[in-house]
């Protein structure tokens, strides 16, 4: 029997925790986890747009906010 976590009874500390532990072990295991096909056609596409000058980039502070905007206008919905 797999261990089940009571997830709505864990603190923000406990959850970031567990989530931490969980991207450490995928990480371990990540070269026996194949990528599929098309993440290397997109990396391959946006390695283009940068080389030929035509890649857009936003600072990090102004998408943490488009991404926060989306996320309120979301729930908004």
């Amino acid at each position: 029997m797999q261990p089940t976590i009571d997830l709505a009874n864990l603190t923000l500390p406990e959850k970031l925790k567990i989530m931490e532990e969980l991207w450490e072990s995928l990480r371990q295991i990540e070269s026996s986890v194949p990528s599929p096909d098309w993440h290397r056609e997109v990396l391959i596409a946006r390695t283009a747009t940068i080389a030929d000058g035509t890649a857009g980039f936003t600072e990090w502070e102004q998408a943490k906010d488009e991404i926060r905007s989306r996320c309120h206008d979301r729930r908004d919905h």
